[in-house]
This record gives C-alpha cells, sequence and structure tokens, in this order.
C-alpha cells in the first residue's frame, strides 16, 4: 500500500515539475522571441505540421487497431462456436445417460429374475443328480 502512495507521490511531483516548465517556456516565448517579425507565423505552421502529423499518426493507429478488434472478435466468435458445440454434445450424451438411468432398474430386475430362474435350474439338477 505505500508503494501505491509513493507512486501518486511521484506523480504529483512529475506533473507540477512539466507544468512550472511549460509556464517558463511560455514566458521565454512571450518576452525573448515576442518582437521576432514573423514568429507567429513560423510557430503556427509547425503547430499545423505537428497537427497534421498527429492525425496521420492517429489514423494510422485507428486502422491496425481495429484489424486488430477485427481479429479479436474473430477469434471469440470461434471459441463461441467451439462451446456451443461442446454444449451440445454434452447435452446428447446427458440424455443418452438419462435413458441408461432410467433402464436400469429393468434391467436389474431382469439379472435377479435370471439369477432367481438359474439358482431352480441348479437345484433342480442337484437335486436330479442325487
Amino acid at each position: 500500500m505505500g508503494d501505491n502512495k509513493s507512486q501518486l507521490h511521484y506523480h504529483y511531483n512529475l506533473f507540477y515539475i512539466v507544468g512550472i516548465l511549460f509556464l517558463v517556456i511560455i514566458v521565454l516565448l512571450t518576452v525573448k522571441w515576442g518582437d521576432i517579425p514573423d514568429f507567429v507565423k513560423y510557430v503556427t505552421f509547425g503547430l499545423t505540421v505537428t497537427s497534421l502529423f498527429l492525425a496521420l499518426i492517429a489514423i494510422i493507429y485507428t486502422i491496425f487497431s481495429h484489424f486488430s478488434f477485427s481479429r479479436g472478435i474473430s477469434i471469440l466468435q470461434n471459441a463461441s462456436n467451439v462451446v456451443s458445440e461442446a454444449t451440445n454434445k454434452l447435452t446428447d450424451v446427458t440424455a443418452g445417460l438419462e435413458e441408461k438411468v432410467e433402464s436400469l432398474p429393468t434391467m436389474i430386475e431382469e439379472v435377479g429374475e435370471r439369477v432367481d430362474k438359474r439358482h431352480l435350474e441348479l437345484l433342480q439338477e442337484l437335486g436330479a443328480g442325487k
């Protein structure tokens, strides 16, 4: 928990330092270079070029992100299909197990009857053999 507080403290200090440096840069630009002719045009042109470059990067990132997202959706769809097929197979197996479990009492009765019948046959054979 202490590590989280120190990291948060570090971020606050970094924010303050960057803010102060940004203000110093603005003041220096205003005081030192304010009297340069066409300075505003140069800065405007530089900012326009930077803006266009950043827009191009954003467009390229969006395209790659879209392809990555589409690929992820495709993989998710395939996984969903596999899970659906497995669920259908489990449903079929469960139905088959239910039928077999329901037939167990009758099978046990038949086995009991056969054992009784065979027991009587053995007794008769033993009795006839005497």
